[in-house]
């Protein structure tokens, strides 16, 4: 093979597997499209832990989450029972401890809504529009108590 048809096939082969790299699906998106809630005792806990997004594989469409409950635990999801608390800003608030400075004018979650007439499921829109890491909230009831957790959504 002479050295012009060397050179056209391992670009060609450099672009194929470009190419190859440039469709794979996002392996966190597709874990964090559908988070399950699991009560532990008194307290929630979600898997993922945390929810991560790529805004640059999401070709400038919206991706809906659903959150679900099992079934069989006997907890719904209560009254706002996934609300997004705001955008976690640069800015802290000193004191003891610490704190984070929200912007609750965040349009980037958005539409939160109970997915089914059990509350087994809720669903949010990320437009994936812009990274950011998202405060939100969590809350399940029994019917007696009502438990809540604060995790994050980050798109990158």
């Amino acid at each position: 093979m002479n050295k012009p048809n060397r050179a056209l096939w391992a670009m060609l082969g450099v672009a194929a597997l470009l190419g190859a790299c440039a469709h794979k699906p996002d392996p966190y998106t597709a874990v964090s499209l559908n988070p399950v809630i699991r009560i532990d005792g008194s307290a929630a806990r979600i898997d993922p832990p945390v929810l991560f997004f790529d805004t640059r594989s999401s070709n400038g469409k919206a991706v809906t989450i659903t959150w679900r409950l099992d079934p069989t635990a006997g907890f719904r999801f209560a009254e706002r029972g996934i609300e997004i608390e705001g955008e976690i800003t640069d800015q802290i608030v000193r004191g003891q401890p610490p704190s984070v400075v929200l912007n609750p004018r965040q349009d980037i979650v958005r539409n939160c809504r109970v997915g089914d007439e059990r509350r087994l499921t809720y669903t949010c829109e990320n437009t994936l529009a812009r990274s950011g890491v998202f405060k939100y909230t969590i809350r399940v009831t029994d019917g007696k108590r009502e438990i809540t957790h604060d995790p994050v959504i980050s798109n990158w």
